[in-house]
């Protein structure tokens, strides 16, 4: 009894979660960021890794400058990454 009160509880909190940031229009921003010369532990190397990435959001900085706010989620597919 104790499992099911919790999930249901937990749906209800996911279910006003999502609906929350589904209405907040966070500000985009995609960018790439190229490192030349990258060399892979196993020796070899590339001329140029490319990577793309999005942004959502603001960062925040505290006093000494560091962002506070930031979360990264990489992935290893060869998708776009808009699932996330």
């Amino acid at each position: 009894m104790k499992f099911k009160t919790l999930c249901l509880a937990a749906a209800a909190a996911l279910s006003l979660a999502t609906g929350a940031l589904a209405q907040t229009n966070w500000p985009v921003k995609e960018g790439d960021f190229v490192a030349k010369n990258f060399k892979f532990v196993s020796g070899e190397s590339l001329p140029e890794l490319r990577l793309h990435y999005t942004t959502l959001g603001e960062p925040k900085r505290d006093a000494a400058g560091k962002i506070t706010n930031a979360v990264m989620v990489l992935h290893g597919t060869g998708g776009t990454g808009k699932q996330f």
